[in-house]
């Protein structure tokens, strides 16, 4: 299993998006380190603000240093996906919102 430190030090080596910070830290040595994502982005409910992004992901455990940085690129995609469901719209609502999806007691 790599560690805490080996896990920061593949991130130093790692770019993402201008903006982007990503780094992990551990709160709990019981609970595992923590992958923090944060940067700010257009906010899709109102598109002439933006919303800062805080998204703390628990890190599974991690053989190699290669599947830590593969999960770390597993998580920017799902982030990506949460982004487009919310802008991708269809008459001025979003097609599949995250926030509200179908099988929501409301529907």
């Amino acid at each position: 299993m790599i560690d805490l430190g080996e896990m920061r030090a593949a991130l130093a080596d790692a770019e993402y998006k201008p903006g982007w910070s990503l780094w992990v830290w551990e709160p709990d040595p019981i609970q595992g380190p923590y992958l923090t994502v944060e940067t700010t982005v257009a906010n899709a409910y109102r598109p002439d603000e933006t919303v800062a992004l805080h998204i703390h992901s628990p890190v599974p455990p991690m053989v190699t240093r290669a599947a830590f940085l593969t999960w770390v690129l597993w998580r920017l995609r799902m982030v990506a996906i949460h982004e487009a469901m919310e802008w991708f719209r269809v008459d001025g609502k979003p097609w599949f919102d995250p926030h509200d999806p179908p099988d929501h007691p409301d529907h």
